[in-house]
C-alpha cells in the first residue's frame, strides 16, 4: 500500500497548481451537493481539463517504471534443425531440443544472467511449443527470482501446415520455396498453414497484452523498475516483433536475417519510457556445448 500511495504522491507532484486548485473547488462543489446546473461551464470545462491531465501524467509516469530491458530469445537447437524430416512425421508444438539444444539454453542463461545481474524480478512470455518451453526451464535456473512465466499461444512459430509433407520430397520442397520467394516471406501461406502476415496479427495482439501488463497500476507500483521482461519464442516471431513495435516496413523484414538458435535481442528502455535496439547476445556459431 506504500508504494501504491507514493505512486499517487509522484502524479500530483507532477501537476500545476492551477490544476490542483480547480481540483479543490471541485471536490468544495461536491461536498456541498451544488446543483450541477448551477456550477459554471469554465469549472467544467477546468473538471474535463484536469482528468486529462492526470491521466496524462500517469501515463508518462508508468511509462518510467516499465522495465529496463526486454529480451527476445530464440529457443535453442532443436531436434527438426538437425533432421528437417521430423517436421513431416511429428507435430511441429512436439518436437523437443536436443541435448546441444539443452545446453545452448543454460548456458545463454548464464550470459543473460551477467547482463543483468541476478537480483531482478523476471517475467517470462514463452511460446507454448515444447522446445520453447524447455528453453525458458533451462534459462530460469539461472535466476532466484522469476515473478511468473506466462505460456502465450500467439508467439508460436509460423504454422506450415499440420505434417509438413512436403519436407520428404525434395522436389515438392523446391517448388514451395521458389513459390514463398516469387510472392515473398511476408505474404506467402503454406497450405493448412499461416503466412508471416498472419502471425503480425497475432503478434500485434501480443505486444498490447504486454504493454498493458507493464503498464497496470498495481504491477508498474509494486515493481517498478525491477522487472525485464524476457519472450521465449521462436526466429520469425522474433523479426515481427520488431517489425511491429518499430513500425518496420515489410522490405526491412524481408531483409532481416533470421536469428541463431539462443541468440537474444535486447531492448533497452530509453528516458521516455521507450525501447530501443541496443544489441544482440550470441553464442559461438557451430560451438557444441557439453
Amino acid at each position: 500500500m506504500e508504494k501504491i500511495h507514493n505512486f499517487k504522491s509522484k502524479i500530483l507532484s507532477l501537476m500545476t497548481s492551477k490544476q490542483i486548485f480547480y481540483s479543490i473547488a471541485i471536490i468544495i462543489c461536491s461536498s456541498l451537493y451544488v446543483n450541477r446546473r448551477k456550477i459554471s461551464s469554465q469549472l467544467y470545462y477546468y473538471l474535463g481539463y484536469l482528468s486529462y491531465q492526470f491521466e496524462t501524467a500517469a501515463y508518462k509516469y508508468k511509462k518510467t517504471l516499465r522495465p529496463d530491458k526486454i529480451i527476445i530469445v530464440r529457443h535453442g537447437e532443436s531436434q527438426a534443425n538437425v533432421n528437417d524430416n521430423l517436421y513431416a512425421e511429428q507435430p511441429d508444438s512436439q518436437i523437443e531440443l536436443t541435448q546441444n539444444g539443452l545446453n545452448q539454453s543454460f548456458k545463454i542463461g548464464q550470459l543473460l544472467k551477467q547482463e543483468i545481474g541476478e537480483n531482478k524480478n523476471l517475467v517470462f512470455f514463452v511460446s507454448p511449443y515444447q522446445r520453447a518451453q524447455q528453453t525458458a526451464q533451462q534459462i530460469i535456473k539461472s535466476f532466484p527470482k522469476v515473478e511468473k512465466m506466462i505460456t502465450e499461444p500467439r508467439i508460436r512459430e509460423q504454422e506450415w501446415g499440420n505434417l509438413q509433407k512436403f519436407q520428404l520430397n525434395k522436389q515438392e520442397q523446391e517448388q514451395v520455396f521458389i513459390e514463398r520467394t516469387l510472392v515473398g516471406r511476408f505474404y506467402y501461406r503454406f497450405k493448412q498453414g499461416e503466412s508471416a502476415s498472419d502471425v503480425y496479427d497475432r503478434v500485434s495482439l501480443f505486444l498490447e497484452s504486454l504493454f498493458r501488463e507493464m503498464d497496470s497500476y498495481s504491477q508498474a507500483a509494486k515493481y517498478g523498475q525491477n522487472r525485464v521482461f524476457i519472450i521465449v519464442t521462436h526466429g520469425m516471431v522474433m523479426r515481427l516483433i520488431l517489425m511491429r513495435y518499430f513500425k518496420q516496413h515489410i522490405s526491412d523484414f524481408e531483409k532481416m536475417e533470421n536469428p541463431l538458435n539462443c541468440e537474444c535481442w535486447i531492448l533497452q528502455k530509453d528516458q521516455k519510457g521507450l525501447y530501443k535496439f541496443n544489441k544482440k547476445i550470441k553464442l559461438e556459431q557451430d560451438q557444441t556445448f557439453q
